[in-house]
């Protein structure tokens, strides 16, 4: 547990151990998955390039990005502020296949063929898996940067080297605490995995079956996963 107060630390804490085995004693630097943070650090990468008038909230995505509408013209009703608010109506994936999770030019292509589910702005719908993927690749498009290098140059370096990432360099494999699976079942898990649910359209792209052996592999750790696959320190 780690805790600013007006810009200074004033608790760092850390104890136990990365493994249930015991062999691995947590240090100050341990990084853990922490999930969908990726979205937030994500979207504040948006909100930069929007205060620099490098992008317009309500400009169609399609402006940055032209091959997003090779999923269909109706998808020029898109607009920037609706990815950013999950109303954009393409939390669905049915266009990858299994594993393109960790793929990242093979996800762009999914999403550009993706159609709508239902038109932007009527429906909001959480966008588990895309959400990190279509704003990640407008910030390359605006920036012809990967959004983790983004972010590395234009945060974390400024702010004296957060241990954040999108993607764990192969050298920091070993600072990786082990993800256990609950000890009741995830329902969100479970609708993924049952055919025919919104959720199993939204993951079709996701390794099968997703369970902590995949979330703890070097592939997935080191893949740009954008929107869930982020690792850092309490710091």
């Amino acid at each position: 547990v780690c805790v600013y107060h007006q810009g200074k630390k004033v608790v760092d804490l850390w104890g136990g151990h990365l493994d249930r085995e015991q062999t691995r004693p947590w240090q100050e630097d341990t990084i853990t998955m922490v999930y969908s943070i990726a979205k937030s650090v994500i979207a504040l990468c948006v909100h930069m390039l929007v205060e620099r008038e490098k992008i317009d909230l309500d400009a169609p995505v399609c402006d940055y990005w032209p091959e997003f509408l090779d999923g269909g013209a109706e998808k020029r009703t898109i607009l920037v502020r609706h990815i950013l608010s999950h109303y954009d109506g393409l939390t669905w994936n049915v266009h990858g296949k299994e594993g393109d999770l960790l793929d990242y030019p093979a996800m762009i292509r999914a999403l550009e063929l993706q159609e709508p589910g239902w038109p932007p702005e009527t429906k909001g719908a959480y966008n588990t898996v895309n959400y990190g993927f279509l704003n990640g690749e407008l910030i390359r498009r605006v920036t012809g940067m990967m959004a983790q290098a983004f972010m590395q140059q234009e945060i974390f370096e400024p702010l004296g080297g957060i241990d954040f990432h999108i993607g764990v360099p192969k050298a920091d494999i070993e600072r990786c605490a082990t993800v256990y699976p609950p000890p009741t079942a995830n329902l969100q898990v479970k609708s993924g995995s049952t055919a025919g649910t919104s959720a199993a359209k939204a993951w079709t792209v996701v390794p099968k079956p997703y369970t902590p052996d995949v979330i703890n592999s070097t592939a997935f750790r080191t893949a740009p996963v954008m929107s869930f696959g982020c690792h850092a320190t309490a710091a």
